[in-house]
C-alpha cells in the first residue's frame, strides 16, 4: 500500500506539472490523474476512509469528462448543466464546512476528512461547471487541501497524501493570486469600456 500511496502522489504531482506548463499534450495530464484516482480508490478503501474514497470515485468521474474533453474540444456545455455543476459545488462546499466546524468543536477525525474532501470535491465540480466564478475552486481546493494535510499529518501518518496535499497548497496559492489579478484587471477594463462608452 505504501508503493500504491507514493505512485500516485508522484504520478498526481506529474499530472499538474503537465497541465500548468503544456511541456505535452493536456490530454495526458488527464489520463495520469484518472489512473491516480483508480490507485487511491484501492488505498482508501483498503484503509475504510470513505470521505477521501468519495473523492476519488468523483474525481475519477469528473477527470474521465475532462479527458473527454480536451478529446473534443468543440464540445460546449449547456447552460443548464454549467448552472447544476455551479449549484452542486456551492451546496457540496456548505457540507464541508459544516464537517469541518464539527471537527473544530468535537474534534472527531471522521469530520476533519469528509470536511476537506467535500470541499475538494466541490473544488472540482465548480472548475467542471466552467461558471465564470470557477476561479473559487483554488480556495476551495486550498481548504481541503489543508483539511487533508492535517488529517494525513495527525492521524493516518500517510505521508505521501501529505506531500501530495502540500504541493498542492503550494499550486493553489499561487493560482489564487493570478485568480485575483486575472479578475482585477477584467474588472479595470470592464471599467475603461463603460467610460469609452460614456464619451461617445
Amino acid at each position: 500500500m505504501l508503493f500504491i500511496e507514493w505512485f500516485a502522489t508522484i504520478i498526481t504531482i506529474v499530472g499538474s506539472l503537465i497541465m500548468a506548463t503544456r511541456i505535452i499534450q493536456p490530454k495526458y495530464a488527464w489520463l495520469l490523474w484518472i489512473i491516480a484516482n483508480v490507485l487511491f480508490m484501492i488505498l482508501f478503501f483498503e484503509s475504510k476512509q470513505m470521505g477521501l474514497l468519495s473523492l476519488h470515485v468523483i474525481g475519477f468521474a469528473i477527470n474521465s469528462m475532462g479527458y473527454y474533453q480536451w478529446k473534443n474540444p468543440k464540445m460546449i456545455m449547456s447552460k443548464k448543466l454549467m448552472h447544476t455543476f455551479f449549484a452542486a459545488s456551492l451546496a457540496t462546499v456548505v457540507v464541508g464546512a459544516v464537517y469541518i466546524a464539527l471537527y473544530i468543536f468535537k474534534g472527531q477525525p471522521t469530520s476533519l476528512e469528509w470536511g476537506g474532501s467535500a470541499f475538494a470535491i466541490g473544488a472540482a465540480l465548480i472548475l467542471a461547471s466552467r461558471h465564470s466564478l470557477a476561479g473559487l475552486c483554488w480556495i476551495f481546493w486550498t481548504i481541503g487541501n489543508f483539511s487533508i494535510l492535517c488529517l494525513s499529518y495527525v492521524y493516518t501518518q500517510q505521508f505521501g497524501i501529505m506531500t501530495l496535499q502540500a504541493v498542492f497548497i503550494v499550486i493553489n496559492t499561487i493560482a489564487i493570486f493570478n485568480w485575483f489579478g486575472y479578475m482585477n484587471r477584467k474588472r479595470i477594463k470592464r471599467l475603461e469600456n463603460a467610460s469609452i462608452e460614456n464619451k461617445s
